[in-house]
């Protein structure tokens, strides 16, 4: 959905509820929400990106969500360049690889190759890595659960990654803010696992 910035809110919700009804379904229930006042909360998570994202935020502060009182959050979806030129995200922070470490990727990738690779290039690549890492630590029989579950991890074009037990992975991924050039690091990715390992471990005893 493309409308014109100086589109009026009351506009932009009609357009909306021919373009998602659903999302439309979900402003007008926070239409319905008292606004007034100190909100009960202090950040927003909007776990959208591209068109979907750009025609949510400007519609937050339409209903009294100030984005300077009220943090802002997304996910590497926010990871565009372009969110610099929407008023209400700047200053919201989102978690994503470093990037510096892509820039880095992008730049020797070119140069062999001769064109930009995709973002999910990196993926291919870790994945390669860790097969050939793996390999090299026991060639006979490289691909074990103990050695792919390996809780130290392994390092990555996009930071540390581990895969877990159930399936799933984990990343260390640094927080960004968006700035009006570019987004800025205001926490860097992490080089271990293991504060987050020993975080998890005092957990239950400082809840107790």
């Amino acid at each position: 959905m493309l409308v014109p910035e100086d589109t009026p809110p009351e506009t932009l919700l009609e357009t909306l509820a021919e373009f998602d009804p659903i999302m439309k379904a979900e402003f007008d229930a926070l239409a319905l929400t008292e606004t007034f006042g100190e909100l009960p909360y202090d950040a927003v998570l909007m776990p959208e990106g591209g068109i979907k994202l750009r025609s949510l935020a400007p519609l937050l502060p339409y209903f009294d969500v100030d984005p300077r009182q009220i943090r802002f959050l997304g996910t590497g979806l926010w990871d565009d360049p372009a969110l610099g030129q929407e008023p209400p995200l700047i200053g919201g922070w989102y978690a994503a690889p470093d990037p510096s470490t892509w820039r880095n990727f992008t730049k020797r990738f070119e140069q062999i190759f001769g064109y930009t690779p995709p973002r999910l290039a990196s993926l291919a690549y870790d994945s390669i890595s860790l097969a050939a890492a793996l390999i090299a630590i026991d060639e006979k029989n490289p691909f074990t659960h103990a050695l792919l579950t390996n809780a130290d991890g392994f390092a990555g074009i996009d930071g540390i990654f581990r895969l877990t037990e159930d399936g799933l992975n984990e990343r260390g991924l640094a927080v960004l803010e968006i700035r009006r050039k570019r987004a800025h690091i205001i926490s860097k990715a992490p080089k271990s696992f293991v504060p987050l390992d020993r975080a998890r471990l005092y957990a239950p005893n400082f809840a107790n």
